[in-house]
């Protein structure tokens, strides 16, 4: 009998967490167990509302519910998540996110059911996602089963001995994309002509992304070579902060900005290396997934990215906060054609080998027996 999953998370874009949730639907999934995945809304729900996550969810065939809350942590939440536990018997909770670790928290004392809880990794906007951060950290060791999706963050959790004992690494995983199929041509779309080399730089546009420092590399990489380009794909509040340094520098006329994109496939498709100048990171799903469109990654040595790029083999990584040593490892790849193809090739048999989605899935269905009491 495949076991009952009530999977919660607070997102309405599809962010890291989305993206592993709606990758379980697809890798395999819903053939290992019958999970139902619930999301938080403020506000009414009509047929025109749109919610890009939860409209994912259903187009791959999950089912979704909706957690209705009038303002940010409305206890109206836990009474709708208990309703659905017992209308679908549920045998399991897992959370991703802090709102989520708080209502399957309470959840646990008011059913006794098994929890698993997710932990990503933190942003760091403001001092209220800080706090946020900090409770996190603190709510989610009461978890049955404590998950990060890095060594790394197993790490920095800081656990202690007791939590550790329940804890599981099982790390994000590559969705296999036919990589050959017909992208829309944004090389085009941006003027970057064949003979230039396009560097992309995708995700959140918040603090912990350190793309200043890019900005900051790439403007000793073009007095070298005027050709390059870069495009970064994503929205967030370090945009202003991203504009001015692209001002100050002068680099308006090889630097793109092209904000939140539905679909970045393209970008990764368009790109000759995509470039993650991070200063913290769970377990990085841009890496993962550049590495299956055979780019070279060039990195910081932040998080869960060393567990994923191998230095010299799949690109290089450098030191956090340093855009000497980002533009020089950046002018390894950007002289040679030929080490470009090789570290991409090497990427894509590294994510397939090791980072395979139904693998993962195969491990979270493992854990939620485990927690029911039931191996086989």
């Amino acid at each position: 009998m495949k076991p009952r999953v009530l999977i919660m998370v607070d997102t309405y874009n599809i962010g890291g967490p989305g993206k592993v949730i709606l990758q379980f639907f697809t890798a395999g999934g819903p053939e290992l167990s019958d999970s139902i995945v619930a999301g938080f809304w403020r506000g009414p729900i009509g047929r025109d509302t749109k919610w890009q996550f939860r409209e994912a969810v259903e187009k791959v065939g999950g089912r979704f519910e909706v957690l209705p809350q009038s303002f940010a942590f409305d206890p109206r939440c836990i009474f709708s998540a208990l309703k659905i536990i017992r209308e679908n018997k549920i045998q399991v909770l897992q959370s991703h996110g802090y709102k989520a670790h708080v209502v399957c928290w309470a959840l646990r004392f008011l059913t006794s059911l098994p929890w698993m809880g997710f932990v990503h990794g933190w942003t760091s906007e403001n001092i209220k996602i800080h706090l946020y951060n900090f409770s996190e950290k603190l709510i989610v060791r009461f978890a049955n089963r404590i998950v990060p999706v890095s060594e790394e963050l197993k790490n920095r959790v800081q656990l202690g001995a007791r939590a550790l004992k329940r804890t599981t690494v099982i790390t994000n995983a590559a969705d296999f994309v036919d990589t050959t199929r017909a992208f829309p041509d944004k090389r085009a779309e941006l003027g970057v002509g064949a003979d230039q080399i396009l560097i992309s730089l995708i995700g959140r546009l918040s603090p912990e992304k350190g793309l200043v420092y890019f900005v900051e590399a790439m403007a000793l990489l073009v007095k070298k070579f005027p050709n390059l380009r870069a495009v970064i794909v994503g929205e967030g509040q370090e945009r202003p902060s991203i504009e001015a340094a692209i001002k100050r520098l002068e680099l308006g006329s090889c630097v793109f900005m092209v904000g939140y994109q539905e679909d970045v496939s393209p970008y990764y498709n368009a790109a000759d290396i995509v470039c993650m100048p991070s200063l913290s990171e769970g377990m990085p799903n841009v890496a993962l997934e550049a590495m299956m469109f055979a780019k070279p990654v060039v990195a910081s040595r932040a998080g869960g990215i060393p567990e994923v790029v191998v230095d010299g083999e799949t690109g290089y990584m450098v030191a956090l906060r340093d855009p000497v040593a980002l533009a020089q490892a950046l002018e390894k790849v950007v002289c040679d054609e030929k080490l470009r193809t090789q570290l991409g090739l090497n990427g894509k048999q590294r994510v397939e080998k090791f980072f395979d989605p139904r693998v993962r899935v195969e491990r979270i269905v493992t854990v939620v027996r485990e927690l029911m009491g039931d191996s086989t």
